[in-house]
């Protein structure tokens, strides 16, 4: 009886991990390689997804992940920017109040989702400290058995500028 037991727990905790995943981001372990847990490798489903990057207020940076089609929605993300040189900021606590921070450091910063609601699109504030060049990365979590990897968008952010004049914004 107590064997029973102990297979009636496994298989609960084994299908409560497979059912739930991270449904409050990724973990922080990810930062490194933008994969997330639980997932053997990058599924591409055919649908596309977009990861833009439009000058926002001040020195700052609007960063949007939305499915290219309307209608599509995704559950999870996890978005990083590698600074290069002495290009420096940071996703602004402000806008993240629903996202949350997952590593930072002096040449990286990262944000994940912070419930697995269905999101049609997402939008992060990012302050830029020091001009320079930003590569933003993303991977986003369709289902919990699908995502899709390797979104990039190069940036360089030139300042100062007046309110006027735009980011100069490079992609590649």
């Amino acid at each position: 009886m107590k064997w029973f037991a102990s297979v009636v727990v496994l298989v609960v905790s084994v299908v409560a991990v497979v059912v739930v995943g991270h449904p409050t981001g990724a973990d922080p372990r990810s930062c490194n390689n933008l994969q997330p847990s639980g997932h053997s490798g990058s599924v591409d489903i055919g649908e596309p997804v977009l990861l833009l990057v439009e000058p926002g207020q001040d020195n700052s940076m609007e960063v949007t992940i939305k499915p290219q089609n309307s209608g599509v929605t995704y559950k999870g993300f996890l978005l990083r920017v590698l600074m290069e040189g002495s290009a420096r900021g940071e996703f602004n606590p402000a806008t993240t109040a629903q996202y949350k921070s997952l590593c930072t450091n002096e040449t990286m910063s990262a944000v994940t989702h912070t419930n697995s609601n269905d999101k049609s699109s997402v939008t992060v504030k990012f302050d830029v400290t020091q001009p320079g060049k930003f590569t933003f990365e993303a991977t986003v979590v369709m289902t919990s058995k699908q995502h899709v990897a390797g979104l990039k968008n190069i940036t360089i952010a030139e300042f100062p500028r007046t309110p006027a004049e735009p980011i100069q914004i490079t992609y590649l």
